[in-house]
């Protein structure tokens, strides 16, 4: 059988090969095929400070052939002890894989959800999961709804269920449409000014930024955190609500950690009139992806350890060396020069590259170029 090693955004779905994700045994394995959940999810289990037994993340696009959900069975769900899929399109969409984990889960004891993807209700996915529909129901609520604060209680709904305690909060919709601040909830202006007063910010200008109810609901408000300078004088992080000023020109810069300094000049053009600044940070690191052989390996950048993800590895812009490393094998040693935002490959170019690494008693070679 034809094995490839791939990244998990689905790029050889169509071509119908057998792919082994080479995902380790957790305690609990989320599959779906929306990028959305996968990368929310991501976010929050980083957030949590989960062990890294704790939970395994896949997209179903990259489990198409048979034998791929076989070696997923076999390798990783077989040791699991709750298993979750979001499916669009209902059963036809993923028959096999639903009928080896239906199978799997009533085999040995395995919690299963199945989940439908647009939120509605599915009778058959309700039928051959394990859970009770009130559990179903409230992971459902979950992802439906979106935001951290739902992904990371997601996670706790699913240590109760396997621990049969009771300590998630229950699913919280997102507003339409409302303020935001860091570690808010649901703030009003009566907040935020306490806020602001506890930082001694009472007489300070307030810029209000918006930003799309989406990026809520996928927990990337990163950017809308960003530190604000109007004139030199430091507003706090964004976003800062009302802010009044005089007409005229202002020099404005928002910061924020690995993303690139945002510096311009804004004009308030007075006259009682209401404006409103949109800043867009541009993220300063680029994904590298790769494959190797051994498949399983470490990685570090610049000699500090770095996490392998389905994405790859999320590296600063620079002059950076990439070492990939696995026991009996000599370490390869890639430079790499990345720009940020652009896909990076283990060649250091903007292609997808394969390292292969000798083993030890031998020279360690790096291959450039696709499967090489």
């Amino acid at each position: 059988m034809h094995l490839l090693r791939i990244d998990q955004s689905g790029d050889l779905y169509q071509d119908g090969e057998a792919v082994d994700l080479g995902l380790s045994p957790a305690r609990f394995v989320i599959l779906s095929a929306a990028d959305t959940d996968l990368m929310l999810l991501a976010s929050a289990v980083d957030q949590s400070g989960r062990g890294d037994d704790a939970v395994r993340l896949a997209n179903i696009l990259t489990l198409s052939h048979p034998y791929s959900i076989d070696l997923l069975v076999d390798q990783t769900l077989r040791a699991s002890r709750l298993m979750v899929v979001r499916l669009l399109g209902g059963i036809s969409y993923w028959s096999y894989g639903v009928e080896r984990l239906a199978a799997l889960a009533r085999q040995e004891g395995i919690d299963l959800a199945l989940l439908p993807g647009d939120g509605k209700p599915d009778p058959e996915l309700e039928r051959l999961s394990t859970l009770d529909p009130g559990r179903l129901n409230t992971l459902n609520a979950y992802l439906v709804a979106g935001g951290m604060d739902n992904a990371r209680a997601f996670l706790d709904c699913l240590d109760d269920i396997a621990d049969g305690t009771g300590d998630a909060l229950p699913p919280k919709p997102l507003l339409q449409a409302g303020l935001y601040w860091p570690g808010e909830a649901v703030p009003d202006l009566v907040r935020l000014n306490a806020i602001w007063s506890r930082q001694g910010l009472d007489d300070a200008p307030v810029a209000a930024l918006v930003f799309y109810r989406a990026l809520a609901q996928l927990g990337d408000t990163e950017p809308a955190d960003a530190n604000i300078t109007i004139d030199d004088l430091s507003l706090g992080t964004a976003p800062l609500g009302d802010l009044v000023l005089e007409a005229g020109n202002y020099d404005m810069t928002a910061t924020r950690d690995r993303y690139q300094r945002w510096q311009g000049t804004i004009e308030v053009v007075g006259r009682n009139q209401s404006q409103t600044i949109d800043v867009a940070l541009v993220p300063d690191w680029a994904q590298v992806r790769f494959s190797t052989t051994p498949q399983i390996v470490t990685a570090s950048i610049d000699g500090d350890a770095a996490e392998i993800t389905p994405d790859g590895i999320s590296v600063l812009s620079g002059e950076h060396e990439l070492t990939l490393s696995a026991p009996g094998f000599v370490p390869a040693k890639v430079p790499l020069t990345v720009v940020a935002v652009q896909e990076v490959g283990a060649d250091g170019t903007g292609s997808v590259s394969a390292s292969r690494m000798a083993k030890k008693g031998g020279i360690s070679s790096v291959k450039r170029g696709l499967n090489s």
